[in-house]
């Protein structure tokens, strides 16, 4: 599997650059703004790497099932999202 080919060396900058504007607008709109990086995440899921199939690299291909790369996403984002729920509540109290 040629990760170069797909691009995966680029995640860490591409997500610098996400962070930066996040916090910029953060910083200029006093909005709250989260970043979920998932790369290194999926990059040391040894079910998230297959091998070739037809061209695909494991970035576009993920076995469907309970543990699937996919379904840990769904799961970290819903428990972001579970936290800032607690969150919000505990300020509406204070």
């Amino acid at each position: 599997l040629n990760v170069t080919a797909f691009g995966w060396p680029s995640f860490a900058r591409f997500n610098d650059i996400a962070r930066t504007r996040i916090e910029h607008v953060r910083r200029t709109t006093g909005k709250h703004f989260y970043f979920l990086a998932l790369d290194e995440l999926s990059q040391m899921r040894p079910d998230a790497h297959p091998g070739s199939f037809e061209g695909n690299d494991c970035l576009h291909w993920c076995s469907p099932g309970e543990f699937s790369v996919l379904n840990t996403w769904t799961q970290l984002l819903y428990q972001l999202l579970v936290q800032l729920e607690q969150v919000t509540r505990d300020e509406a109290k204070s």
